[in-house]
C-alpha cells in the first residue's frame, strides 16, 4: 500500500503535531463547553451521561495521542489515520448525542476531510471523506423517520455531500502542488549543498588564505590557509566568532583600511618580527546585508614567487648575454696568447693584467650560466651531516683542511641539493679568502642546529668581518668588498636560497664574519 510521499519526515511531523494540537485544544474546548452547561446542555442533550463519558475518553485520548507523537516519532502514517479514525467516530457520537445535524459540528468533519488530504494517503482520504458522508446523511435519515425529522432536510445533507467531496477533490489538487513546490525546494537546497561543498573543497587546496566577516565582524567562512596564516587554532574559533574578539590588531587596521577605501591591500604584521601577510579587502553586497571578503597571502610566499620568475627571466637574459660575451672574449684571450709569445718588458705587465681582467669577465659568465641553468627549483629531503662531509669531499677537497664541522645529528633539510651546493661553495670559499686568509691558522665552521621549525646552517670565519656600511649592499648584484670579485656569488646564493623558500642573511659577530642560512627542516627531523 502506498503512503503519501513527502520529500522530508519532518514536513509530516510538523503538520501531523499541529494536527494532534487542534485535536487537543478541540476535546478542552468540547469538554469546557459540558462543565459550562452541565444544567442546560447545548450539545449532546439527548443522552447526557453518554456524552459525558465520550467527552472525557475523547480528552484523555487527545492528551495521549499528543504525547505518544511527539516522542514516539515512528509509524508516523498509522498514527495520523487512527487519529482521523477516531475524530470521524467522535464527531459522529456527539451529532447523534445532539438529536441530529448541526451545522456547527458537521464543519469539524470537515476539518478531518481537510487533514486526511494533506497527511494520509489519498484513498485512505476517500475513505474517511465517504465515512464522515455516511455518518451526515445515515443521521439525517435516522431522525426523519424515528424523530419526525422533516425529510426536506436531506437536501441539505446532500448539499454537506457535495462540500466534503468537493474539499477532498480541491485539497487532493492542493497537496499535489505543495508536494511538488517541496520537492523542488528540497532539490535546489541539496544543489546549494552541494555547490558549497565543492567550493569549499576547492578553497581549502588553495595556498592562499580567504575569510569572509559579516558588518559587526563575525566570521561568516574561512579556509584552513587563512587559519594557518592569522595564527588561530580550532579552539579559538570554537569560542570566539568574532574577528576583532582573536585578531584585534588586524580588525582594527581593517576598520581604518576600509574608511579610507572600500577596496583595497595592505600589510599586515601580527609582531614585529612576524612574517608579514598581505591582506586584501573588498565587499561583497547582498540584498539582506553587507560582508567584507578579505584575501590573505604569505608576503614570504609572494615574495619567494617574484624572485623565482626574477630568476627564470633574468637566466634567460644572462645566459644569451653570457654566450655572446664568451665569443669576443675568447677572441681577446687568443690574441693576448699570441702577443705574449713575442714581447717586452713592458708589453708583459699590460698582457698579464688584459689575462687577469679575461679570467674575470670568465667567472661572471660561469656565475650567469649557473643561474640560467638553475631556474627551476627542485627540492628534497637532504641529510645533513652524511651529504655535508660527501659534499666537501668532492667539492672542497683543496681546502678540506681549514674546515670544521660541528652538525647536530639526525639533522635533515628541504633544499635543492643542487642549488645548496652552490651556495655553500660560494659561502665557504669567501670564508676562506676573506677570512683565513687574514688569519691561517683559524679555522672556517660550518655550524648546523635546529631553530624551532627551521634549520640553521652557519658559515662563520675569523677574518676581519663586513663592515656596518657595506652590510646592506651585501646582496646586490655586481657588489663586491674585494677588488677581484664578480659582486654576483652573494645575490646568487640569496636568489638561490628563496627558491627554496629560506633566507640568507649575515649576523654580526664581535669578530669575523657568519653568514646564515636559514631553510626549512625536513619531515624527517
Amino acid at each position: 500500500m502506498a503512503l503519501r510521499q513527502y520529500t522530508r519526515l519532518d514536513t509530516l511531523y510538523r503538520l501531523g503535531s499541529s494536527y494532534t494540537s487542534y485535536r487537543l485544544l478541540l476535546s478542552i474546548g468540547l469538554f469546557s463547553i459540558l462543565l459550562l452547561t452541565m444544567d442546560n446542555l447545548i450539545i449532546g442533550a439527548r443522552n447526557p451521561l453518554l456524552y459525558i463519558a465520550i467527552s472525557s475518553i475523547y480528552l484523555s485520548l487527545c492528551i495521549i495521542n499528543f504525547f505518544t507523537f511527539k516522542f514516539y516519532q515512528k509509524k508516523l502514517q498509522e498514527q495520523i489515520f487512527a487519529y482521523l479514525i477516531i475524530d470521524v467516530i467522535h464527531i459522529t457520537l456527539i451529532l447523534f448525542l445532539s438529536s441530529g445535524p448541526n451545522i456547527a459540528i458537521v464543519l469539524l468533519y470537515m476539518v478531518v476531510v481537510l487533514a486526511a488530504t494533506m497527511l494520509v494517503t489519498p484513498r485512505k482520504a476517500l475513505t474517511l471523506t465517504l465515512l464522515s458522508v455516511i455518518a451526515v446523511v445515515y443521521q439525517q435519515f435516522f431522525f426523519s423517520i424515528f424523530d419526525g425529522t422533516q425529510i426536506s432536510f436531506i437536501g441539505s445533507s446532500a448539499l454537506v455531500t457535495l462540500v466534503f467531496l468537493s474539499t477532498y477533490a480541491l485539497g487532493q489538487i492542493a497537496v499535489k502542488r505543495l508536494q511538488f513546490v517541496e520537492t523542488l525546494a528540497v532539490d535546489q537546497r541539496k544543489e546549494i549543498i552541494q555547490l558549497q561543498n565543492i567550493n569549499q573543497s576547492i578553497i581549502e587546496q588553495l595556498d592562499t588564505g580567504f575569510m569572509v566577516i559579516d558588518d559587526n565582524g563575525d566570521i561568516i567562512t574561512l579556509n584552513e590557509a587563512a587559519r594557518l596564516l592569522l595564527g588561530l587554532t580550532i579552539q579559538s574559533l570554537q569560542q570566539h566568532k568574532n574577528l576583532n574578539n582573536i585578531q584585534k590588531k588586524l580588525y582594527q587596521e581593517l576598520k581604518q583600511q576600509s574608511q579610507q577605501s572600500i577596496r583595497g591591500i595592505f600589510h599586515y604584521f601580527s609582531e614585529p618580527d612576524a612574517a608579514g601577510i598581505s591582506v586584501q579587502y573588498r565587499p561583497i553586497a547582498t540584498q539582506q546585508q553587507q560582508f567584507t571578503l578579505l584575501i590573505f597571502e604569505s608576503l614570504q610566499r609572494i615574495n619567494q614567487h617574484v624572485q623565482q620568475l626574477k630568476l627564470a627571466s633574468l637566466g634567460q637574459l644572462s645566459a644569451s648575454i653570457a654566450h655572446e660575451i664568451r665569443n669576443p672574449l675568447a677572441a681577446i684571450s687568443q690574441a693576448n696568447e699570441l702577443i705574449a709569445e713575442d714581447q717586452i718588458e713592458q708589453q708583459k705587465l699590460l698582457t698579464n693584467m688584459i689575462h687577469k681582467q679575461c679570467l674575470r669577465i670568465n667567472r661572471i659568465i660561469e656565475d650567469t650560466l649557473n643561474m640560467s641553468r638553475q631556474n627551476h627549483t627542485l627540492p628534497e629531503d637532504i641529510a645533513l651531516s652524511s651529504w655535508l662531509q660527501s659534499f666537501i669531499q668532492e667539492d672542497l677537497s683543496d681546502i678540506q683542511q681549514f674546515l670544521q664541522l660541528n652538525i647536530e645529528e639526525y639533522l635533515s633539510v628541504y633544499f635543492d641539493p643542487h642549488q645548496l651546493r652552490l651556495v655553500l661553495i660560494n659561502l665557504i670559499r669567501n670564508a676562506i679568502r676573506h677570512g683565513h686568509e687574514q688569519q691561517p691558522d683559524s679555522k672556517i665552521q660550518i655550524q648546523a642546529h635546529h631553530a624551532g621549525d627551521n634549520v640553521f646552517i652557519n658559515v662563520i670565519d675569523q677574518g676581519s668581518g663586513v663592515p656596518a656600511q657595506q652590510q646592506h649592499n651585501l646582496f646586490e648584484p655586481f657588489h663586491s668588498t674585494a677588488t677581484d670579485g664578480t659582486g654576483l656569488g652573494l645575490y646568487l646564493s640569496k636568489t638561490f636560497c628563496e627558491a627554496n623558500h629560506a633566507r640568507l642573511k649575515y649576523v654580526a659577530q664581535t669578530q669575523g664574519a657568519c653568514f646564515r642560512i636559514e631553510c626549512l627542516a625536513s619531515n624527517n627531523n
